[in-house]
């Protein structure tokens, strides 16, 4: 188990590291491409092809689109947003009222275990 951990928190390091470095140079490589009008462009350089996408992150402010849904109406509104349906926290859930109907309506697979390495100072 000690080798395991040992290995699996060397391991975490380094990809750190090495994706890091890639973001690095995938912003630089990106930078240094011409996109046009497209979102999209491909460059051939020494055996390898990149193909740069740009991006972007979308937030929605939730207040705002709530001023904009009384505005518009439910109608107009519902036909470009849609509704989706989560529950309000974990704890909500568990004393919910009607939890064993819920249990009907959802599907719970197992995710990948979450292991937190950090490295610790040896004594001596």
């Amino acid at each position: 188990m000690e080798e395991l951990i040992r290995k699996g928190g060397e391991l975490k390091a380094a990809i750190a590291e090495m994706t890091a470095h890639l973001r690095a140079i995938n912003l630089e490589i990106a930078e240094n491409m011409e996109f046009g009008n497209k979102k999209s462009s491909t460059i051939t350089e020494g055996g390898w092809s990149a193909k740069v996408t740009q991006r972007e992150n979308i937030k929605w402010d939730q207040k705002r689109l709530g001023k904009l849904r009384s505005h518009v109406g439910d109608e107009d509104f519902f036909s470009t947003f849609k509704v989706e349906f989560k529950p309000q926290n974990a704890k909500a859930l568990e004393i919910s009222p009607f939890l064993q109907e819920i249990q009907f309506c959802r599907t719970v697979t197992p995710g990948a275990p979450s292991v937190v390495y950090k490295e610790v100072e040896q004594d001596g």
